[in-house]
Parts: structure tokens; C-alpha cells; sequence
């Protein structure tokens, strides 16, 4: 998209302050709702069906899994802030830089933190589990999982965010 592209229609750009904040914290709102009731269901499933050793080895890589969450959260809104700034002065071929160099970001700090995992990953998982073996190994299975598919988490958060900052959110969510 060029700079001088028609301006796209953008829901943060209409209405009252009141009616922005809804239609931004509503969703916001609903999808930590989800998550929550995700970790639920798989912590009742993990604990019912293989295990407490598989809960507690799941649980004991939740911080790993929050600090993978939040370098994620971190690039995508260090990003979308950039970006609606850009969309909203209409720099629309800036905004398209500004994709391509999150997407970089991204990556750069995903195969810093897959390095890092792979380098020494499963001495901290044992580190973690106290010195068990068999509970250190599988918290390394389930947080190996995750961190090797970290590039997917961290490019959906941008692609949300790049929906969300051209008021596109509303359409995507009917679309399903």
C-alpha cells in the first residue's frame, strides 16, 4: 500500500471516547476470559487423565511460559503502537516497513530464545523439578513444545495487532 492509498475506514477514528474504549476492552476483555478457562480445562485434563506428575511439570515451565508470553507481547505492541501512530498520520508504506522489521524482530529474538532453550534448557527443566529426572524431563517435552513453536505465537500477535490498529477486528470477527 502506498502512502497516498485511500485512508481505510478505522472504528478507533469514529464515535465517543466511551464507545472506543468498549469496543477496544470488550474483546480485550473475553479473550483473557478464554485463556483463563483454557488453562483450566488443561490443568483438570492434565491431572485426570495422565497425571499429577504431568501438572505439576506443566506447572513448574509457567514461568518460562510467561516470560515467552510476555517477549511476545513485547514486540507486538512496541509494534502496534508504532504502527497506528503511522496509520494514523497516513504513512501507510511506513506502516508496511514497520510490519517487515516486527516481523525481523521477531524472529531474531525467537531463535535467540530457541538457542538459549536448546543450549540449556533441559539441565534448568531438572534444575526446576528439583533434581527429578522424570519430572524435569517431562517439563522439558511440554516447554520444548512451546518455544520451538514460538514464531507462530509471536507473528499471530503481530497480525492481530496490525488488524486491530486498521479498525479491522470488527470485520475479521464476523468473517468467522
Amino acid at each position: 500500500m502506498t502512502d497516498t492509498a485511500r485512508k481505510p475506514d478505522n472504528m478507533f477514528l469514529q464515535g465517543g471516547l466511551p464507545g472506543v474504549f468498549a469496543k477496544t476492552a470488550i474483546p480485550i476483555i473475553f479473550v483473557f476470559l478464554v485463556n483463563g478457562m483454557f488453562t483450566l480445562v488443561d490443568a483438570w485434563f492434565l491431572g485426570a487423565f495422565v497425571g499429577a506428575d504431568a501438572l505439576t511439570a506443566v506447572t513448574l515451565m509457567f514461568p518460562l511460559y510467561m516470560m515467552m508470553i510476555a517477549l511476545s507481547t513485547l514486540v507486538s505492541n512496541g509494534y502496534s503502537s508504532v504502527v497506528a501512530r503511522l496509520f494514523g498520520a497516513e504513512k501507510y508504506g511506513q506502516a508496511g516497513t514497520a510490519l517487515s522489521q516486527s516481523l525481523l524482530l521477531s524472529i531474531v529474538v525467537c531463535l535467540v530464545l530457541i538457542g538459549t532453550f536448546l543450549f540449556g534448557g533441559n539441565a534448568l527443566a531438572v534444575m526446576l523439578a528439583k533434581g527429578d529426572q522424570a519430572l524435569g524431563g517431562m517439563g522439558y517435552t511440554y516447554i520444548s513444545i512451546l518455544i520451538l513453536c514460538s514464531p507462530m505465537m509471536f507473528a499471530l500477535g503481530i497480525a492481530l495487532d496490525t488488524l486491530r490498529c486498521q479498525g479491522r477486528m470488527q470485520r475479521w470477527q464476523s468473517c468467522r
